[in-house]
């Protein structure tokens, strides 16, 4: 067994029982399309895909089983992983104020975990946008996470040299694509512009 098969049993065992919002498809969906948007985006490197898969474990575990997961991520997956996963996890009352608070210190954080949580938010916009009953929420969550995009277009050049020129254009391509849709759902003000370097739409 490989270590990404490994993760994803891992994920599948600590997100049994666990579903998306819809009440219907299994919760451990969610992180393996984190990891197949990753893959389309070029990422081939094995930690990054490995924290999409755990990315949400240590957040949704319960109290007494957190700090022994955590164990098993440094043992099976090694630190750069487990730093990550911290990194992407949001415990309420824990270190953050709330969920604003936590995205905005993104641009402190390394750019694995900037990277997973780009394709973590692509993911979570897509699925409003696929539902009917959560269309009208997706431009919403997308203008959510501007702090994301903020701190992927303060560190462009250290992530064009760390994940390459592909990487970068296709995920900005398909965050123009995503806002665009968005744009469709709920008309506020005009999309335009790219940043600097390419990269995710702004609402103007």
């Amino acid at each position: 067994m490989t270590k990404l098969e490994r993760a994803i049993e891992l994920a599948g065992q600590e997100h049994k029982g666990q579903f998306r919002k819809d009440g219907i498809v299994p919760f451990v969906c969610h992180p393996i399309e984190v990891m197949k948007t990753l893959r389309g985006w070029s990422v081939v490197d094995i930690d990054v895909l490995i924290s999409a898969i755990l990315h949400d474990t240590v957040e949704d575990a319960t109290d007494d089983r957190r700090e022994q997961l955590r164990s098993i991520i440094v043992e099976e997956f090694g630190l750069t992983v487990a730093r990550v996963v911290e990194e992407l996890t949001y415990i309420k009352g824990g270190n953050y104020a709330d969920k604003k608070e936590y995205i905005a210190s993104f641009d402190k954080k390394s750019l694995d975990a900037i990277l997973v949580k780009l394709a973590d938010r692509y993911c979570n916009v897509m699925d409003y946008l696929i539902a009917d009953e959560t269309r009208d929420y997706a431009p919403k969550y997308y203008e959510k996470g501007m702090p994301l995009y903020s701190a992927l277009n303060y560190w462009r050049s250290e992530f064009i040299d760390k994940f390459g020129v592909e990487t970068n254009d296709r995920l900005s391509n398909d965050y123009l694509w995503l806002a665009a849709r968005c744009t469709e759902v709920k008309v506020l003000e005009p999309l335009t512009g790219v940043p600097r370097g390419g990269g995710p739409m702004r609402w103007s």
